[in-house]
C-alpha cells in the first residue's frame, strides 16, 4: 500500500505535458512513469474504456487511497496532491467564481476544476481529509461545494440532513419493488445519496464504496433504532440514537477514529445522566450502550488522557 501510494505522489508532483502540480494523472505507463505513455496530453488515456479518461473520475480513486494510507500510516505527505489540488480550485475560482457553470476549454485550468466542482466523489475524497486533519483552510469551499453531511458537520444546519435524506426518498418513492422484490443479480439497482444515510450513521460519506473511512459501526440495531453522529474528531465524537422500541435495547458502537487513549464517555437519556472512563487501545473496540423505551439518547465521548 505505501509503495504504491508514493508512487502516485510522486507522478502527481510531475508537471509533464502541462498536468498542474498535485493533480493525478490519467494513466502511467509501467516501466518508464510516462503520463499516458504517448498520448499527447496527461488527461485522455486513449485506453478501451473511456472511464480511463481523468474527465470521468478526475483521479479521484487514487485521491482516496492516498488518504485511506494516510490514516493507517499518518504521514502528512500523502496528502500533498488532495492540498494542492484545492489550493488550485481556489486560486481559479478567485478569476472566475461561476467557472461551474461556464463554457471551458477542454485541458485548461477551468476545465480541470470545472469537473472536479461538479465531482461527488472528489468531495467525499474532500470531506474525509478534514474530518481526519481537522484543517479548516478549505471549510469555504465545503460549504459550497460538499456533500450535506459536512455541510451539517460545519455549520450545523439540521436542513442538510434533510436535504440529503429527500433525494434517497425521491428514489425511494419510485418503482420500490425494482430495489425490492424484484431483483434477482445486478450491480446497476442504485439508490442515488445512499452514502449520505452511511455518513450520519457513521460518520462516512465515501462515494460509491471506496475505502472505510467509518468513525463508528454498530451491531444489534434494527429498525426501530435511529442513529446521527453529530461531531467528529481524532479524539472526540457526539452522537444521538433514538430508540422507538417500546423496551430497552442494547447495541454495540464499535469504534474507528479515536486515538488511543482514556476517554469519558457521557450516557444522558431523559431519565438519567452517566460517565464511565473507557480505554481505547485498538481501532474497531465495541463498546455496549443501553438505550431507554422511546426516547432520545446522547452519547458523548471525550479523550482525558493519552
Amino acid at each position: 500500500i505505501n509503495e504504491w501510494s508514493y508512487s502516485w505522489l510522486k507522478i502527481s508532483l510531475s508537471t509533464e505535458k502541462g498536468k498542474p502540480r498535485g493533480i493525478i494523472p490519467a494513466s502511467v505507463r509501467g516501466y518508464d512513469e510516462a503520463i499516458n505513455g504517448n498520448e499527447p496530453n496527461w488527461y485522455d488515456a486513449n485506453m478501451f474504456w473511456h472511464y480511463y479518461d481523468w474527465s470521468n473520475h478526475c483521479g479521484n480513486r487514487i485521491l482516496d487511497h492516498l488518504l485511506f494510507t494516510y490514516s493507517i500510516t499518518a504521514d502528512d505527505s500523502l496528502l500533498i496532491p488532495i492540498e494542492l489540488t484545492l489550493k488550485f480550485i481556489t486560486n481559479v475560482l478567485l478569476n472566475n467564481p461561476t467557472v461551474k457553470n461556464s463554457e471551458v476549454i477542454i485541458g485548461s485550468d477551468e476545465w480541470i476544476v470545472q469537473r472536479f466542482l461538479n465531482s461527488g466523489s472528489f468531495w467525499s475524497n474532500v470531506q474525509n481529509w478534514r474530518i481526519l486533519t481537522d484543517n479548516k483552510e478549505s471549510d469555504n469551499l465545503l460549504k459550497n461545494y460538499g456533500s450535506f453531511y459536512i455541510k451539517y458537520l460545519l455549520t450545523k444546519d439540521e436542513s442538510e440532513l434533510e436535504n440529503g435524506l429527500d433525494q434517497i426518498l425521491s428514489t425511494l418513492r419510485y418503482n420500490s419493488p425494482l430495489r425490492t422484490k424484484l431483483v434477482m443479480h445486478t450491480d446497476r439497482v442504485r439508490i442515488p445519496g445512499i452514502d449520505h444515510l452511511t455518513a450520519m450513521i457513521c460518520g462516512d460519506a465515501t462515494h460509491n464504496g471506496s475505502s472505510p473511512f467509518l468513525a463508528a459501526s454498530w451491531s444489534n440495531t434494527n429498525e426501530k433504532c435511529s442513529i446521527l453522529i453529530e461531531e467528529i474528531s481524532s479524539e472526540s465524537m457526539l452522537v444521538s440514537l433514538y430508540n422507538f422500541d417500546e423496551s430497552e435495547i442494547t447495541i454495540g458502537m464499535k469504534i474507528w477514529k479515536l486515538l488511543s487513549g482514556t476517554y469519558k464517555l457521557k450516557q444522558t437519556d431523559p431519565v438519567k445522566e452517566k460517565e464511565t472512563i473507557i480505554v481505547i487501545t485498538n481501532p474497531g473496540q465495541v463498546f455496549d450502550l443501553k438505550l431507554a423505551p422511546e426516547s432520545l439518547t446522547k452519547i458523548s465521548i471525550t479523550k482525558i488522557s493519552d
